[in-house]
This record gives structure tokens, sequence and C-alpha cells, in this order.
């Protein structure tokens, strides 16, 4: 099976130091004919003895078209080479009925490993090991494994196989467009350039779009039966 999709993701710099940022970042996703909205705030830094970016960050998304609402945090460890991302997720809404069909937002944790590769693409390739939890012990385990390439400065190209053990395996393919806006603006002149070249890479990254699963995950009944869907 595939899946199809695509994002349009804002960053707007609230706060930036020469080893800090705070940020807010606004998302429309359309996967599966449905439109899911994420607002969230991070905030990031770059501490004195550490080549890398801690960062935390808060989500609140919503799919407009059936009303399930959720809520996310996440932690982040950046590096100039890969990262290591943990996220968490906690569905708000409670049932609902979207085309006749029973939906509930599931509760869930995932966490990311990534190496990056210094070239024009910037290539990263990734595992994703996820966990979602339902009412009445429903369970679903899985991984992903895939790529993340960026085309240019805006748009990222995201190819990954996902496999769980409530449903079949699938190739997902993500477009994701990107506009920094504030402090985040790229294009303006860097006002605190460090005599370290691996901390002013890694300050490239302090507005980088935080990397979650902005498609809320549902269960489903049909015929008495529990499933699994985007």
């Amino acid at each position: 099976d595939w899946v199809i999709g695509g994002t349009a993701t804002g960053v707007i710099g609230l706060l930036e130091t020469a080893d800090s940022a705070a940020f807010s970042q606004l998302s429309l996703s359309r996967v599966d004919k449905r439109t899911t909205g994420n607002v969230g705030f991070g905030y990031r830094r770059i501490p004195d003895n550490l080549n890398a970016i801690i960062g935390a960050n808060v989500f609140f998304d919503e799919e407009f078209s059936s009303g399930h609402q959720r809520v996310g945090l996440g932690l982040e460890y950046l590096t100039t080479q890969g990262d290591i991302i943990f996220n968490h997720y906690n569905g708000i809404s409670k049932e609902k009925k979207y085309k006749g069909v029973r939906e509930k937002a599931l509760d869930g944790n995932d966490l990311k490993i990534s190496y990056r590769f210094d070239n024009t693409f910037q290539p990263e390739l990734f595992f994703r090991g996820f966990e979602w939890k339902g009412e009445n012990g429903y369970k679903v385990n899985g991984h992903e494994a895939g790529a993340i390439v960026s085309l240019n400065k805006n748009i990222v190209l995201r190819v990954s196989r996902k496999d769980d053990d409530k449903s079949k395996s699938a190739v997902k393919a993500m477009l994701t467009y990107t506009v920094n806006l504030g402090e985040a603006d790229q294009a303006k002149p860097d006002r605190f350039t460090s005599q370290n070249p691996e901390k002013n890479t890694l300050r490239k990254r302090l507005f980088k779009p935080v990397q979650r699963e902005n498609i809320i995950r549902k269960s489903q009944i049909k015929l008495g039966i529990v499933m699994s869907t985007y």
C-alpha cells in the first residue's frame, strides 16, 4: 500500500540569542483526504559543553473533518550528523463518528534516530519505532525506516516504509514546504557568528521544523473489529 501526502509548515522565530531560540510552528497536512492542523511552541539551546542542540516542544493537533484532537510533547537531541527525537502524543477528543465509522484518537510514543550526510541534498537516513494505545487494551507496535532529502532550502521529500502488527506494510511519501518568518528567517544575516565552525552549523538548525507525527493516528471499529488508521 501507498500513503501519499503533503505538509505546509511555517516556523516563526520568537526569540534568538547566541546559543538558544524560541519559536512557534504552524502546519497543515493532507493525507487520505483528511486535513490536519498543528500549532506548537518550541525551545532549543546549545549548551556550552556540548556540540549539540537540546530542545523541547509542545503541540496541539486537530483533524478538521472529524474533530479529532490531540496534544503532544517532544524532546530533541540534535547534532550536525544525526538526531535523537522522542515524541509523546495524547488523544484528548472523545469518540467520533466519521462517515458512519466510530473512531477514537490514540495515545502514543515514538523514538526516531537518524544519520545525516553532508552534501548538496543533505540526505538523512532514519529509523523510527512507535507505539499507539487505545481503549480496552488496544495497542499497535511498529517501526518506520526511510530517507529524508532536501530538494531545496524550502522543500523536503520524505520516503519511508512503515510496518506494524495491525496492518499491511505501507510506503509513505510526504512533501513538506517550509517558510521561516521573524527571527527564523534564514535570509537575514547571522548576528551571532561563533569562532567554532560546528556551533555555526548547529545554529542553522535552531529554527528547523520539529520532526513529529503531525497526522492523528486513530482506532476504528468496523463490524465489531478494532483497527488503526490515519
